[in-house]
């Protein structure tokens, strides 16, 4: 088990966040080439050295905290467990004098307050689904991309059922093409919820339906996702992300690898070659069209306009917002807005 809570230096960060997302208590231990333990690493190191560097090939030693808090074989663990406490800690880790990994201690008491910590927060998900869908043509000529099926149930049951297995009940669902069929098929469900919906008399975009309902929303921010994709994240850390860096807008964004398969050739400032590099890596943070934006913004967006979310970015970017990502591993995000990525998708769920 020990083994599963340990990491080399030289890891690259793109790798490991994906196995922080799976690992129930987000924590890893760095190791050096000796097995002795350097550092302490959660998914929130990493993202900060993502957002502080912009750099996503870095390793883990280059992320992780050095300064971490761990107990001696030798020492009391009662002290140690009430610092530990006091500094929010859901793990600690137990070393040897070789400053070898030989126990871990879980905090699961801790663990339960800060989940119960989010509950009745009743902030407001909404899911834009009143586009045609016209990537996934013939498909959407018959349903609409909402009701697109992934096993027994719909790509918009998922993502209501992720959002409130985390204690979410206050949902939006904007409608416009087939939306007849949406709202209907959504009424069968009969979750135990009110779904409420924005209907779109004409088509507004990935986010202007929000001026029909901008002066109902009363908590201080909304969670505003598309239709056709899965986010497969903690939303409670999400929103702790959003609320701690006291943000206007988090983007979601998922890290993506690109590998040019041929040798590419660069040249120097005169046109000549300087070098070939082989088969190059690219990474990126793709934005997964998930956000968090504070209720104030919303007053940005016109009435009755075909309006997209990066409009509103751009808008308040310029109005001097703070603006900030939220780094996923490329693995958390499903996509089904086109053909090959519902078939990948299919392939995910083992259909």
């Amino acid at each position: 088990m020990l083994k599963n809570y340990i990491i080399n230096k030289d890891q690259s960060i793109y790798n490991v966040l994906e196995l922080l997302e799976k690992n129930p208590y987000k924590i890893l231990f760095v190791v050096d080439s000796d097995d002795k333990i350097i550092g302490s690493l959660t998914d929130g190191d990493i993202r900060r050295y993502i957002l502080s560097t912009g750099n996503l090939s870095g390793t883990t030693y280059d992320a992780c905290t050095k300064n971490f808090l761990f107990l001696n074989e030798s020492k009391n663990k009662s002290k140690v467990t009430e610092q530990a406490l006091s500094v929010g800690a859901k793990v600690i880790p137990v070393l040897n004098n070789q400053n070898k990994l030989i126990e871990i201690i879980f905090l699961e008491d801790h663990q339960e307050k800060i989940i119960a910590d989010f509950e009745n927060i009743e902030y407001p998900v909404i899911i834009m689904a009143g586009g045609q869908g016209t990537r996934l043509e013939p498909f959407t000529k018959v349903l609409p991309k909402p009701l697109i099926p992934i096993n027994d149930k719909t790509i918009l049951e998922i993502i209501i059922e992720k959002f409130n297995n985390y204690g979410f009940n206050n949902f939006y669902v904007s409608i416009n093409y087939k939306g007849y069929i949406i709202k209907s098929y959504l009424n069968e469900c009969k979750f135990d919820f009110q779904i409420n919906y924005i209907e779109e008399s004409q088509p507004l975009g990935t986010i202007g339906a929000l001026s029909l309902i901008k002066n109902q929303i009363n908590s201080d921010f909304v969670i505003l996702t598309n239709c056709d994709i899965i986010i497969d994240i903690d939303y409670l850390s999400l929103i702790e992300f959003h609320k701690k860096n006291q943000n206007d807008i988090t983007i979601v964004a998922s890290t993506k690898k690109y590998k040019i398969p041929y040798g590419v050739c660069h040249l120097d400032k005169n046109g000549f070659l300087a070098n070939i590099e082989e088969k190059p890596e690219f990474h990126f943070l793709v934005n997964t069209g998930m956000y968090i934006i504070n209720t104030q913004l919303l007053q940005l967006i016109p009435e009755s306009t075909l309006f997209h979310a990066t409009n509103l970015i751009e808008i308040a970017k310029e109005k001097g917002y703070k603006i900030s990502i939220y780094p996923v591993s490329d693995n958390a995000w499903i996509d089904i807005g086109e053909w090959t990525e519902y078939k990948k998708t299919l392939s995910k769920f083992n259909i």
